[in-house]
């Protein structure tokens, strides 16, 4: 009696199939177990390590037929898929993903930091040139003088005992740092530079972003040119943006 409850309980607990007015239910909720089991994707930190996989035909006994999606996700993510199988699951392939700019907009830095940084955190170009001759100016004396009209700051910078030589900050600078992958250019943004007397005496200045976060999709477009470049002869490839 107990092995007859046993089995009858059993019977009870499978899944049953229902035709009612020709659609199919089933009296149990029921989950598909996944047929295949995809690997763990790659972890990189360049956009060449995209182009060098496929070109490569990396997996290619592995992998089943279909196309490459590259989707841009962010400045500084861009991840690789394999398009829809059968089962409308897409397989993650290769992630490739930098770290943020770690230069600090917005706080104020004692002259020397503020340097260091700037020359570390930014590619080279007219305005930075400019910056950084300002800044080593203001660096050689302590004394310094300012007045502010709300657009444009001049600075006082003691350049000898006796001789003062005036120089006015040209706000906003157009700077470029490294924010995403090496491999394409770096956006133009817009900073405001700001100097002021700390409580020491001594100098501090900051950048202030003034662009909105526009950089943002400026440099999701140029990663996105940059992929178009490469696989521009490949028709297995999608780049979304």
């Amino acid at each position: 009696m107990i092995k007859e409850a046993i089995d009858r309980i059993l019977e009870l607990a499978k899944p049953n199939e229902i035709v009612c007015e020709g659609r199919l239910f089933a009296d149990k909720v029921m989950h598909e177990i996944p047929r295949l089991k995809y690997a763990a994707p790659l972890h990189m930190n360049t956009l060449t390590a995209i182009t060098d996989y496929i070109f490569s035909d990396t997996d290619k006994c592995s992998l089943s037929p279909g196309r490459f999606i590259i989707h841009v996700e962010d400045y500084n993510k861009v991840v690789l898929y394999q398009e829809l199988d059968q089962d409308k699951c897409r397989e993650r392939l290769l992630v490739s993903e930098i770290d943020n700019c770690k230069f600090p907009f917005g706080r104020w830095m004692d002259m020397e930091t503020f340097m260091i940084n700037t020359q570390t955190s930014f590619d080279m170009n007219g305005n930075l040139s400019e910056l950084l001759a300002l800044i080593g100016s203001v660096v050689s004396d302590a004394g310094i003088t300012q007045s502010d009209d709300g657009i444009s700051q001049n600075v006082t910078v003691k350049t000898g005992i006796s001789l003062v030589g005036k120089k006015k900050i040209p706000n906003p600078f157009q700077l470029k740092p490294f924010r995403t992958f090496t491999e394409v250019d770096q956006p133009l943004s817009s900073f405001v530079f700001r100097l002021k007397k700390a409580s020491d005496d001594t100098v501090n200045a900051a950048l202030f972003a003034a662009d909105g976060e526009a950089w943002r999709r400026s440099a999701i477009l140029n990663i996105s040119e940059w992929l178009h470049e490469n696989f521009k002869d490949r028709d297995d490839v999608i780049i979304l943006a």
